[in-house]
C-alpha cells in the first residue's frame, strides 16, 4: 500500500513537540520525516516540501515559512497549541487544514480536527489506585464506618480498598503514605483521628461531615453512593485521560492524513 510522505516540522531539537513528533514518527504507518521550522532553511524547506504529500506544522508558528508556502504544491496542516496566537492565524484558515489540541479552541477554529496530545508512556500509574479506611474490622463497623457502600463505589471505579488493621501505632504514618486517598464514611464521629492524621500526614480525605471541622481541607461529601463515587473520582484520576493514549492518538492523525489527501 501506497505510504503518503509528510514532513513533520517541530520546534527545537529535544523540546516537548520534537518529543511528540517523534513518537508520531515511530506510530503512524506513513513515510514521516521530522524537521525544525526554526533552523530549517528557506531552500531546504522548499526542496523538501515540494517532495511530500503533506507539510505538517507539529506547532502553529509559521511566520518563518509563511512567504514560501506559495511555492509548494504540497498539502499543509498546522497544529495550533496554543491560545497565544496572531490574529492572522485565524485568516490562515481560508487556506490550510488545521488541527488543534483544546476543545475550547473550537471558537476560533470551527472546521478544525480536534485530537488531543498524548500522554507518554511512562506516565502510566505504577500501582492500583488505593483508597484506605481505618476502623476495628467487624460486620457492625463495616455498616457504621460506611466500609460497604465505599467498597462498591471502589470495586465500580476498579480501583482498591485497604482497611488499616493489625498495624501498630507506630506503623500509621507508613501506612498513611501507602495510600492515595483516606475515605471516611461513617454516620457519626467523635474526633475521626485518622481524618485528622492523614492530614497531618498530607494525604487527601473524602469525608462525610462528622468529627473533621469543615473549615480544614476535606473534600465533604454526602453519605450516598453517587456522592463518594463523585468525590472519590475527583482523586482517580487516570481514566479521564484515557482518550489521550498513544495509540489512539496516533490513530486520529493518520486518518486526518488519509482524509487531507481524499479531499485533495
Amino acid at each position: 500500500a501506497y505510504k503518503m510522505k509528510i514532513l513533520l516540522l517541530s520546534d527545537g531539537l529535544g523540546w516537548i513537540v520534537d518529543r511528540l513528533s517523534m513518537k508520531m514518527k515511530e506510530l503512524i504507518p506513513q513515510d514521516i520525516e521530522v524537521d525544525y521550522y526554526t533552523t530549517i532553511t528557506p531552500d531546504e524547506f522548499i526542496r523538501k516540501a515540494n517532495k511530500v504529500d503533506i507539510v505538517h506544522f507539529n506547532n502553529w508558528d509559521v511566520i518563518r515559512q509563511l512567504q514560501l508556502i506559495p511555492q509548494i504544491k504540497s498539502e499543509v496542516l498546522i497544529s495550533v497549541r496554543s491560545f497565544r496566537y496572531p490574529n492572522y492565524v485565524s485568516e490562515l484558515q481560508k487556506f490550510f487544514n488545521f488541527h488543534i489540541i483544546n476543545p475550547k479552541q473550537k471558537e476560533f477554529f470551527p472546521n478544525a480536527t480536534y485530537i488531543p496530545d498524548p500522554i507518554f508512556d511512562y506516565f502510566k500509574p505504577d500501582h492500583t489506585f488505593k483508597v484506605g479506611m481505618a476502623f476495628d474490622d467487624n460486620s457492625y463497623n463495616r455498616e457504621y464506618k460506611g466500609y460497604n457502600l465505599v467498597k462498591k463505589v471502589c470495586d465500580d471505579l476498579g480501583i482498591e480498598l485497604v482497611i488499616a488493621k493489625g498495624i501498630k501505632p507506630e506503623d500509621m504514618p507508613e501506612w498513611y503514605k501507602s495510600i492515595d486517598l483516606y475515605v471516611c464514611a461513617s454516620l457519626n464521629e467523635g474526633y475521626s483521628a485518622p481524618v485528622m492524621e492523614c492530614l497531618a500526614s498530607n494525604r487527601p480525605v473524602v469525608t462525610t461531615e462528622v468529627g473533621a471541622p469543615s473549615f480544614l481541607n476535606c473534600h465533604f461529601s454526602e453519605r450516598t453512593y453517587d456522592s463518594l463515587k463523585k468525590e472519590i473520582g475527583k482523586f482517580y484520576t487516570s481514566p479521564q485521560v484515557q482518550d489521550y493514549r498513544w495509540d489512539r492518538v496516533a490513530g486520529e492523525f493518520n486518518k486526518l492524513y488519509e482524509r487531507i489527501m481524499d479531499e485533495k
